[in-house]
């Protein structure tokens, strides 16, 4: 498995436009786990590399991390949106850029499977998509987060 992984890259360096950059990207891969725990200026690196200013999605400010932490936690773009005060396209765009990572999972704190589960227990509909939908969550979130919420011991 591990050879495998080898080739691909390798592949992948001799298709790149960039190999210099792509290079980069997989000596940061392996030393920092997914791209959200690489040193910003580890990054910046590689945007002089590739010849281009920081993307507008990879800068961390608070706004941006918080918009990332309520698309993480399964919340539907127009309550993204809503909650933020941020562009719906640049909302889309930012979705579409974190699920297309292949780090990306969705996260659910405590209280986030309380409600969950308050939710499933009270609604009429026990379809995950009415459930989700009554949360303002993506319906793949309510369903990997369920049986999660199912277990909890509510006091």
């Amino acid at each position: 498995m591990h050879g495998n992984t080898k080739q691909k890259r390798r592949r992948h360096l001799e298709m790149a436009s960039n190999p210099l950059m792509v290079a980069g990207v997989h000596r940061l891969e392996n030393q920092f786990g997914p791209a959200k725990n690489w040193p910003d200026e580890e990054v910046e690196k590689i945007h002089k590399v590739a010849n281009r200013s920081a993307d507008k999605f990879t800068s961390h400010t608070y706004s941006v991390d918080r918009v990332r932490d309520m698309i993480e936690r399964g919340f539907l773009t127009q309550y993204v949106v809503d909650e933020s005060g941020r562009d719906k396209q640049w909302v889309r765009d930012l979705v579409q850029f974190m699920m297309a990572s292949p780090g990306f999972e969705y996260r659910a704190t405590h209280d986030d499977l309380v409600q969950l589960r308050y939710v499933r227990d009270h609604i009429s509909s026990k379809h995950y998509s009415q459930i989700a939908r009554s949360m303002d969550r993506h319906v793949d979130w309510a369903r990997h987060f369920m049986p999660a919420a199912r277990r909890l011991k509510l006091d």
